[in-house]
């Protein structure tokens, strides 16, 4: 368990810090930060993208409901 929660302390670093980068700096710098890790630099790519498309969601207005014509 050691050795996950030490990969998952590594991934948290690095998400966090990448995060707070404009997104053009963030790839360079994850791969930066792995050191020659493929695995968690695909990790981190993978959330830092899953967090873009759910700010993306978060930023679109809903649909407008319709009234009903009853």
């Amino acid at each position: 368990h050691r050795l996950v929660s030490e990969r998952w302390n590594q991934v948290k670093h690095i998400l966090h810090a990448a995060s707070e980068l404009p997104a053009s700096e963030r790839q360079a710098f994850v791969e930066l930060h792995s050191a020659g890790d493929a695995e968690l630099a695909a990790e981190v790519l993978s959330l830092l993208e899953s967090l873009a498309e759910a700010d993306e969601f978060l930023e679109e207005p809903p649909l407008p409901l319709r009234a009903s014509s009853d």
